[in-house]
């Protein structure tokens, strides 16, 4: 029987989306480790004739492949070679005083994840907004005179983009040693000419995990999420905020305006922070800036204890993650989550329940609308969830609260850029602060009173009174929170 054009076209469309679909789903099979998004793929890709296992190719394949385990050694290599700066030795020193017992065991977790030594002596201030913030920031760049270091996610080409480009201008050109460094797809808003006169000012401008057409695949996952910004090696900065006006929340015109928490950082933590950017800014630009001109000798500024926790797809898998486990695990009276994006896995939930079944009071503030509509629809199909095993949801209308934060009884706390979801725990560069500091606490415990006076409570009756075509696009959006 002869067959038409059309019987070839289709007979072999359809054997393409077989070869596809099987090669497809054998990588799913093969590397995916949680079952839901497992068979939500595979159904994906068997069901949609070709276009299934197209779109996993795009969005699917993003594993740490032998390029990013390499990535991770290379930093590891380069974390080893500090031990040649005759100052590092001076600052290892792993001192936790007057902590609950449970808060030193949670302590001891967290240096085993990183490796990183507790340091006391340290001072933080909350900066809320970019209105306290940015003042700082430039006030500190203006008054180095070694070397100011620079690492934002986004950095946009606005007005708040302008006055820092010319501050790290005006530094370069005052002799200091200027670096920035941006994520590629993070500031890709933002045209690369925006940058060329501080390039000309002598400031050394890298991108972090640039797009190359051979490398595009893994390269939209694999991000650097991390805000930091170092000045002489002895004031650091590093929070939620990136480099941009949307964070300047109280200029009400602006409809895209974030609410956020940015932290300065005094003391001999400072240098741990600097190494993450150095690290960095080795993977980026291949010099590895070996020299103890980045690490001055750090007096104690104030009570902190405190340590840097990275985490990172390149040898540091899910350490945002294991860091959010472990201080839930550890709680016993109280904990305070707010998030921007709150999508927990299983073990997170299930951290939560045990800490709610020991006694414990959680508060969760998240945003009422979020900067992703089906992002935000993932997250709030969970909150039935939280309200069922008792969490205390508080949901704050905007602006958008961009903060981020987490503390454990009034005594332990996290600060930084990671997020409670998956891409933050699995495809994101990110850095965080473990603080132990009564001070320092209250302070950050006020501003996330402050937030949750201007939220709503909301109850179980208060989810069910809402549309039901909200609630079914919620519930299915949350079947995806694995790949979120």
């Amino acid at each position: 029987m002869d067959l038409g054009p059309l019987e070839v076209a289709l007979a072999g469309t359809g054997l393409l989306h077989l070869a596809m679909a099987g090669y497809a789903a054998g990588h799913v099979l093969l590397t995916r480790r949680e079952p839901t998004a497992s068979v939500l793929w595979l159904m994906f890709i068997l069901v949609t004739p070709v276009v299934g296992p197209i779109f996993y190719a795009f969005m699917g394949l993003h594993r740490v492949n032998r390029t990013h385990r390499l990535r991770g050694a290379r930093k590891a290599e380069l974390r080893s070679r500090y031990a040649s700066l005759s100052i590092m030795e001076t600052r290892r020193r792993n001192q936790l005083e007057r902590a609950p017992s449970h808060v030193e065991v949670l302590s001891e977790a967290v240096g085993r994840l990183g490796g990183r030594s507790l340091l006391r002596g340290n001072k933080l201030d909350v900066l809320v907004n970019g209105e306290r913030a940015y003042p700082r920031m430039l006030a500190e760049i203006a008054a180095a005179t070694h070397s100011v270091h620079l690492m934002s996610y986004i950095f946009d080409g606005d007005e708040v983009g302008q006055q820092f480009l010319d501050a790290l201008a005006e530094a370069a050109k005052r002799g200091v040693e200027v670096r920035l460094l941006y994520d590629a797809i993070g500031a890709m808003e933002t045209s690369e000419r925006f940058f060329h006169r501080v390039r000309q000012s002598g400031v050394q401008v890298a991108v972090a995990r640039p797009i190359h057409l051979w490398r595009w695949r893994r390269g939209l996952h694999f991000r650097n999420h991390r805000k930091l910004l170092i000045c002489d090696g002895r004031v650091g900065f590093t929070g939620g905020m990136n480099i941009s006006e949307r964070y300047l929340a109280e200029n009400t015109k602006n409809p895209h305006r974030s609410r956020d928490f940015h932290f300065r950082i005094q003391g001999p933590v400072v240098a741990q922070l600097q190494e993450v950017f150095i690290e960095d800014w080795y993977e980026a630009t291949n010099n590895p800036l070996l020299s103890d001109a980045y690490f001055p000798v750090l007096e104690a500024e104030g009570n902190a204890a405190c340590r840097v926790v990275t985490s990172s797809p390149a040898g540091e898998y899910e350490h945002a993650h294991s860091l959010f486990f472990q201080a839930i695990s550890c709680a016993r009276r109280k904990i305070e989550i707010v998030s921007p994006y709150f999508i927990p896995d299983s073990a997170i939930y299930t951290a939560l329940r045990a800490a709610v079944q020991r006694g414990v009071s959680v508060d969760l503030l998240i945003p009422g609308k979020g900067d992703s509509p089906f992002v935000q629809a993932a997250g709030f199909g969970m909150l039935p969830d939280m309200m069922a095993i008792g969490v205390n949801v508080w949901v704050r209308e905007p602006p958008f609260l961009h903060a981020k934060a987490l503390i454990i009884d009034h005594a332990w706390a996290t600060i930084g850029s990671a997020n409670f979801d998956a891409r933050s725990f699995r495809f994101l560069d990110e850095v965080n602060v473990e603080v132990i500091d009564p001070e320092f606490i209250t302070a950050l415990s006020e501003a996330c009173t402050a937030e949750r006076a201007r939220a709503e409570r909301w109850t179980a009756d208060r989810m069910v009174k809402r549309p039901l075509r909200t609630r079914l696009f919620e519930r299915f959006a949350a079947l995806f929170a694995p790949t979120l």
